[in-house]
């Protein structure tokens, strides 16, 4: 198992128990007492746990304001991403012009936009990873956001990326998430991020969310927008009932993708 994911199970594993203990992780992951610590250690410095004598235990907090880094978020909740990934080309066509916001959730519906045979496609996105994907496709026309490299994460943002979207159309925009709630719709745990998504939705004629279920019922640092603003949503058969009552009644289209057995 790569470090990386072994990262990410550790932090779903803290964040479910609220504390595990040293001796349990050696045990699920078949590792060495200075390897768990060493990965617990990684964790600490994310600001994504707290390692204390024996174990570790979640920071509460630190879900409002910190970010895992893209190899250990790439590990999370994958299958729960691929089901979106899958559905989301259904509202792909041909000749769209599209945004891809920056995300582990998005790069699966590029994996899978890279599988089907579109014509005339143009991409607009601020992430790295996403125009890496698509750059040998043909009939499909690549623009990347400038913007500031967020090297960890593998996006662009600030001024340079909000200029440059002012002045461009787009029929469709995949936005991602860090947290969805009833109450307060969309929010970002970067500040850096906030004004590009902004500027993406106010320049797309349909907005569609992208989020998988450990998303909702969450709050996070920085608000992007109500949900007045989102036309779809995408997201896996997890999701709670009340949110499928929520969605039909504001009227929002949702799709739910199958998880795979």
């Amino acid at each position: 198992m790569l470090q990386a994911e072994r990262l990410a199970r550790i932090l779903k594993l803290v964040r479910e128990k609220e504390f595990i203990s040293n001796k349990e992780l050696q045990e699920i992951f078949q590792v060495t007492p200075i390897t768990i610590r060493r990965n617990l250690k990684e964790l600490s410095r994310q600001n994504l746990i707290r390692q204390v004598h024996g174990g570790a235990i979640d920071i509460v907090e630190s879900a409002m304001t910190t970010e895992p880094l893209y190899k250990t978020k790439s590990y999370l909740n994958v299958e729960k991403k691929q089901a979106i990934g899958k559905t989301a080309l259904e509202f792909i066509k041909n000749g769209d012009t599209i945004i891809f916001d920056t995300g582990t959730t998005t790069i699966q519906i590029a994996q899978q936009v890279k599988k089907r045979r579109f014509n005339n496609l143009t991409i607009l996105t601020n992430d790295i990873k996403i125009s890496n994907e698509l750059c040998d496709m043909k009939d499909v026309k690549i623009f990347v956001l400038g913007g500031e490299l967020r090297k960890s994460l593998y996006s662009l943002s600030g001024t340079f990326t909000v200029d440059f979207l002012k002045d461009l159309r787009a029929d469709k925009l995949f936005l991602t998430a860090d947290a969805v709630s009833k109450e307060n719709g969309v929010s970002n745990v970067n500040v850096e991020d906030v004004p590009v998504k902004k500027a993406m939705i106010e320049n797309s004629a349909c907005v569609i969310l992208v989020a998988d279920s450990t998303k909702f019922d969450k709050d996070v640092f920085c608000k992007v927008c109500g949900w007045d603003k989102i036309d779809k949503v995408i997201t896996d058969e997890e999701i709670s009932e009340k949110y499928i009552e929520f969605f039909n009644d504001m009227n929002i289209y949702h799709k739910l993708g199958k998880i795979n057995p």
